[in-house]
């Protein structure tokens, strides 16, 4: 059995999730982006690389504004641990390329 692929913004694996659609779409859409950006490095694709480079920064330059839509004490800071373990694999990633 194929598993279905995963569709553009869509989480691609279980995580935290979100009471707020927009934050939880932030964090869908990191997610995807960081797995778009880890084939392009181990493709050594630097073009996509480059690419997906750009989308990242203008993605985690709308943290603040999206971390500021969250209420509930806990939600804080999972999506703080979250986001703090995505930018840590976005970094491994760019030290690998």
């Amino acid at each position: 059995t194929t598993a279905e692929p995963t569709k553009e913004g869509e989480a691609s694996d279980a995580g935290a999730t979100y009471t707020n659609p927009e934050v939880q779409k932030y964090v869908n859409d990191y997610k995807v982006l960081l797995k778009e950006y880890t084939a392009a490095v181990n493709a050594k694709d630097e073009t996509k690389i480059a690419e997906l480079e750009d989308k990242i920064h203008e993605l985690t330059t709308k943290e603040a504004e999206i971390s500021v839509k969250i209420t509930d004490a806990e939600e804080v800071t999972k999506f703080s641990d979250e986001i703090s373990k995505l930018d840590d694999e976005a970094d491994a990633l760019a030290d690998k390329e």
